[in-house]
Formats: C-alpha cells, structure tokens, sequence
C-alpha cells in the first residue's frame, strides 16, 4: 500500500484475529486527491494514503470483520497486515490503538524588541518603525529581560533568544554585550540566538562577532533588487538592495544566515525566481511572508498579495523539490506545513494559537511583555518583566479564539494554523475573534497538494525534509 509513514510511524507487531471487528475513529475523514484516498485524523494529527483501486476494501474497515478484509485483499498483492498496521500506527482504527509518542516541549522563544528606530521606511513595516517611536531598550532593560524569560517555567525546556526591532543593529553595543551575557550565564539552558536585520549596517566586524557566537541570522530582503528597492527604502527614497547584495557577499559562507520575503502583489508570481537569486549568494534559508495589512501597509491595496500567484509559486517549489532541481535552501514556509505531515509534531504547542506568554515571550524597550504583531490598544500587555507575567490575561487573549474554534472545529488542517495569529487575523477582517483568512486559504490548498506529492513521490520531499530538519 502506498503511503508515507516511514518517517511519522514506525509499525508495531500485532496479530489480527479473523474476528476482530475493524472500525474507523470517530474522527477520521476520507477524502480522494488523485490516484489516492487520504484517511486524515485532523488532531492530533496523523495520515495515510490509499490507492484508489483499494477503495472498496477502505469501505470494508468500517465495521467489517478482519476475515472480510482479507478476503477483499485477495488478488491485490497486499498482504492484511501490511494494509492494516498504517492505520493502526496513525491512529485511524477505533479499536486498535498505537502507543502514542509525545514530542518534548519546544523551548521558550525569547524576542527582544532592542529599539523602534530604523534606518530605513520600508512601506510595508508592520511595526512603522522610524516614524515616531525611536527609543532603544537599555543595558539594564536587557539584562532583566533575559533574567527574567530564563527563570520562567517554561524555561526548563530550554531558551532561544532573538534580537528584532526596528533595527537592532542600531544598538549594536548592546547586543553584542548581552550575546555574551546569555551564552556566559545560561550557559545549559540556552538553545540559541538569532538576529533579524535589514542588513544594510552589517560590517566584517559585526559579521565576524556574530558567526564566533554562532548567532543565526535572518536578513530582510525581497530577493530581487528591483522588487527590494521599490518597497525597502531609505528616507531620502533611495533603494536599499545594493548595500544588502555587499553583505551577502561579505557573508560569504557564513554558516546560518536565511533571508525573510515580504510577498507583495509585485512578487507573488516570483517566487521561485526570488530562490534561485539567493541560491548563488549561499543563503540556507528562505521565509515567505505576506504583506499584511499593518503599520504603513494598513491602507495600501497596491501591497496586498495576489493570493492564486503566491500559492501556485509555492507549489512550483515543491514540484522543484520533488524533481531533486532544489536541495540546497531550506524554504521554511514549505517546512513548517511539511511538519505535521512527516512527523508526530505540530507547529504550535499551546493548544490556542496565540502563544504569547506561553511559548514565546516579547518584550518591549521599556520590559513590557506583548504581542510584536499588535499593539496593546488592540491585545492587552500579559505583564512585564518586573511584575511577571498574569495569567488572568493569558486566558483572556486565549477566550479571544473560542469563536474562531467553532468555526474551525470540522478542519481538517487545524493542526496546521489553529485558526491563524490574532494579529493575521485582525489585519485580515479587524476582528481578533476571526480568522486569518488568507493562511486558511493558503492551506486548504497546500496541504491537500503536498499529501498527495508525498503519496506518489514521498522519497524527495521527505529527504528535503530531513535534510533541513535540525536546522529549522
């Protein structure tokens, strides 16, 4: 039987009797993409594929006895265990259950706002940094702020720490004291370090600090310098790119470096082009972002993606993976999707999609705890770094989702997205109680896309996968 559960299962020893009865779990659904009927368990979430000419014995396996099945499979060149033990190891049969393996928490996510000045007005800046609010976060700010993310509950399962803004670089001394700090201090608890940046401030010096710390870094850049420099400017309405391109080229091989693309209507059909740009300047990896409107890009129609462009590129690059002309950049937009498909993880821990003070915690110049993708007009503070986080408000922004649950609730692919980030949403419909829209209609395509690439060509996706797997 074709299917993809090397990777997810692996197939437990079980003897069937001629008169077990075999049934479905209550909540399995079946649905036929191409050559192949997938019995999909949306949570938590689990797979098989099934060709087609096995639909009538499919049929059997809802209330049938084990000795009709295997009678069903005579003439098919499919012995009863191998069709039955993948739906035992995902979870699809009622009355035989595999041991559930539960993955580790992920650690804590840090984010430092380390200041809302910027060197740049990119038009579409979610947070408008540069315009008004120019303060930096100070030493003493800093240092309280990693104090106190680590001596979180969470943190007992480690702690990644990222420096955003703004632009961080901006407060560069900083920075490079409080790397030093964190990786002297939290020395076992620590699970890594990463920078965002718009890349035009970085210098051999900076670049040479970063990589001896082995800091992950993620550049802002649309990948194509005509597209870069229509959106990422300066003040004075020069583009940026050219000074981006000289620290790609600075940067050499430097050993985790990643570039982020705010996808507009001008690139949404450029996607791959936009890969095979950066594969020469040696990125590793890749993050495709729809513009969202937020920030400068609350009222500018012209940024909006074009939505079937960006999503038959996003299908270019898997048809790119499965023919083996992609290997060497991890697209982290595919990975996260590829996730629950391959493994017995989800992207999410909390069982609400928000995670703020949860599985992340983002603080402010001044040591406020909140969303980085709202502001606390919109979504209230859950605390700060003196008085800690309220749990009170935590269940609040989480009460935020139960209207957005009910309406996702018969999903298939809620696993994937619990209904989208409140901010997404919000931006989509100005509701926080509704959903992200555009990632719903982004995988309601893609994910029924990349099963069945998976059920006919699960070799290359599932190696690109693995290959990218610790990185990510």
């Amino acid at each position: 039987m074709d299917n993809n559960t090397t990777v997810k299962h692996s197939f437990p020893k079980i003897k069937f009797s001629p008169f077990t009865q075999i049934c479905f779990s209550d909540n399995v659904r079946a649905i036929q993409l191409g050559r192949f009927i997938f019995l999909v368990v949306p949570e938590p979430f689990s797979w098989v594929a099934v060709p087609n000419r096995l639909a009538s014995v499919v049929a059997l396996c809802n209330g049938q006895t084990t000795a009709k099945i295997r009678e069903a499979l005579n003439g098919q060149d499919i012995a009863l265990e191998d069709f039955l033990l993948p739906l035992v190891s995902a979870g699809i049969l009622k009355n035989v259950r595999p041991q559930v393996l539960h993955p580790l928490p992920k650690p804590l996510l840090l984010k430092l706002e380390m200041t809302y000045a910027c060197n740049l007005r990119c038009k579409y800046c979610y947070n408008d940094s540069g315009n008004f609010n120019t303060s930096h976060m100070s030493f003493d700010i800093l240092l309280k702020s990693i104090d106190f993310a680590f001596s979180t509950d969470k943190a007992k399962y480690g702690v990644h720490v990222h420096f955003h803004g703004g632009e961080p670089l901006l407060v560069w001394q900083h920075i490079k004291k409080g790397i030093i700090y964190v990786k002297e201090k939290y020395t076992q608890q620590l699970k890594g370090i990463s920078l965002s940046t718009n890349g035009t401030l970085l210098d051999k010096d900076k670049i040479a600090f970063l990589s001896l710390h082995q800091v992950q870094l993620r550049l802002s850049f649309d990948g194509l310098p005509h597209l870069h420099d229509a959106f990422r400017k300066y003040p004075t309405g020069a583009g940026s790119s050219a000074k981006v391109i000289n620290a790609l080229e600075i940067l050499g091989d430097y050993p985790r470096l990643g570039i982020m693309v705010t996808v507009t209507e001008k690139c949404s059909d450029k996607l791959i082009d936009i890969v095979k740009f950066v594969e020469k300047y040696r990125v590793q990896s890749i993050i495709f972002r729809p513009c969202r409107a937020k920030g400068r890009a609350m009222n500018a129609d012209n940024l909006k993606i074009n939505t079937t462009a960006y999503i038959s590129g996003l299908k270019q690059i898997v048809d790119e993976i499965c023919q083996g002309k992609l290997s060497d950049v991890c697209i982290e937009t595919i990975m996260r999707m590829l996730l629950p498909l391959l493994t017995n993880e989800t992207v999410y821990d909390s069982n609400v999609r928000c995670g703020i003070g949860r599985d992340s915690i983002n603080i402010t110049t001044t040591g406020t705890i909140r969303c980085d993708m709202l502001s606390t007009d919109l979504l209230p503070s859950p605390g700060n770094i003196v008085a800690g986080i309220d749990s009170t408000t935590i269940e609040e922004i989480a009460a935020l989702t139960k209207n957005r649950d009910k309406c996702c609730s018969n999903c298939l692919w809620t696993t994937f997205c619990k209904g989208g980030c409140l901010g997404n949403a919000w931006a989509e419909s100005k509701s926080l109680s509704g959903r992200d829209t555009l990632q719903c209609r982004i995988n309601m395509e893609m994910i029924p896309f990349l099963l069945e690439r998976l059920a006919v060509q699960p070799n290359k996706l599932t190696e690109y996968f693995l290959s990218f797997r610790q990185s990510t």
